[in-house]
């Protein structure tokens, strides 16, 4: 993932395990929508730098991820309907052939 044991034991130090999880979550979802990210080690840092602040809110965070997820599998799944209804559809033939 791009974060040093040293970053990692920092930020359970200040975050608690489950928070630095979070943070690197936070982190890989915004990796995977090509964010860019020079240096891992150092945005993971200065999300525990904010952690420690009380500036940093990773509920909100996670739950903006969870709220994107669930969209993303909605448009997924209608998708799948649509196409599925369009499979359906009665073939008439023209022609000889089926179209």
């Amino acid at each position: 993932m791009g974060v040093s044991y040293h970053a990692w034991v920092q930020g359970c130090g200040a975050l608690g395990r489950l928070q630095a999880a979070i943070a690197v979550i936070v982190m890989a979802s915004r990796l995977e929508k090509q964010a860019l990210i020079h240096t891992r080690d150092a945005y993971f840092k200065a999300l525990v730098e904010r952690g420690a602040q009380n500036t940093l809110f990773l509920d909100r965070s996670f739950y903006a991820l969870r709220d994107v997820r669930n969209r993303e599998e909605l448009v997924i799944g209608v998708l799948v309907e649509i196409r599925g209804s369009a499979d359906m559809k009665p073939t008439t033939i023209h022609g000889g052939r089926a179209g």
